[in-house]
């Protein structure tokens, strides 16, 4: 029995699955991202405690393989996810497995901050997402104020309708203004003292971490590193205020895992890209297949614009043909 993305199940759910495979003792291979869990903390240590105290007398050891090499993210993106890494396995080494280093041979553009005001306003009422760009939120509620702001014309997800998907571009939009430890943030700059990454900023006076006040904090670091690994090609972060993300911003450009830019006329030309129908109605039997219903109909509704916009093109140039002769 194979078991993907076995981080969203409860060690109970993993205990039914015996009831399910005639070769309990040998017939389970389990694959899954521990960095990546949102509602528990998941070990595949777990795992491995519970079959041991399950088949003890009737099995072998419990094989663990690590796949270090990533064929959907090039190498700006897996090392901004793995900076986000690296403070989880600082503050709760205990709430995740520590894994060696992912590898790729892929290049591509560095995530970039944005910087306006408000960014719906001055790019996304100029241009559409296409099929394979997803702006990204924090909860439902987040999503239905962007998606009544952009006029159902965009996908938007939340962190974690987003999980088990890939995009070639991501907009991470106001991530960090909608947190529920928003002043928690600040520990990082304790991180970045400790790592010896100091900004001006960081000389500033930060909580000291404790894992009593600062718990939630797991959970932060766990769904910031889902958002930035859908993206396969390019990143964008955007916060309408950055008041509440410059700790985060500050330990990026540390690390000169970042760029900053602002967004105007020319970042509305990098992001804009012209999608076929088919490629809308390949996106949507994705989230057909996944449940997303809403996302479903909003690619049908972009598929058939998409067609009727070739549609009346090209009879306007067959007019001006005739026109002409």
């Amino acid at each position: 029995m194979y078991i993907d993305e076995v981080q969203d199940f409860t060690m109970k759910q993993i205990g039914l699955f015996k009831y399910l495979c005639a070769n309990f003792q040998s017939g389970f291979l389990f694959a899954g991202d521990t960095a990546q869990t949102l509602c528990n903390d998941f070990r595949f240590e777990d795992i491995k405690c519970w079959f041991y105290n399950e088949c003890q007398s009737r099995s072998g050891n419990v094989n663990s393989f690590q796949l270090t090499t990533n064929f959907r993210s090039h190498s700006g993106i897996i090392d901004l996810a793995e900076s986000v890494l690296d403070v989880l396995y600082h503050f709760f080494p205990d709430s995740v497995d520590k894994l060696d280093s992912e590898k790729t041979e892929l290049l591509g553009d560095m995530p970039v901050i944005l910087q306006s005001g408000d960014l719906l306003d001055s790019i996304f009422n100029t241009i559409e997402f296409g099929s394979e760009q997803v702006i990204l939120v924090r909860d439902v509620h987040n999503r239905e104020k962007v998606l009544h702001q952009l006029g159902h014309r965009s996908l938007v997800l939340t962190v974690k309708e987003c999980k088990g998907l890939e995009f070639e571009d991501v907009l991470l939009y106001n991530f960090f203004e909608g947190s529920p430890s928003r002043n928690q943030w600040r520990i990082l700059y304790e991180f970045m003292d400790h790592q010896k990454k100091a900004t001006s900023s960081s000389c500033l006076s930060y909580p000291h971490f404790d894992i009593d006040k600062h718990n939630i904090f797991c959970s932060e670091l766990k769904q910031l590193y889902v958002a930035i690994t859908r993206t396969k090609n390019r990143l964008w972060i955007a916060e309408s205020n950055e008041d509440f993300a410059r700790p985060i911003f500050d330990y990026w450009k540390a690390l000169g895992v970042v760029g900053v830019t602002k967004s105007d006329s020319s970042v509305v030309e990098k992001i804009l890209v012209r999608c076929k129908p088919e490629d809308w109605n390949t996106r949507g039997k994705k989230f057909l297949n996944g449940g997303n219903y809403e996302m479903a109909i909003l690619c049908s509704k972009e598929a058939v614009m998409c067609t009727w916009r070739t549609v009346r093109t090209q009879h306007y140039f067959k007019l001006r043909v005739l026109g002409s002769s």
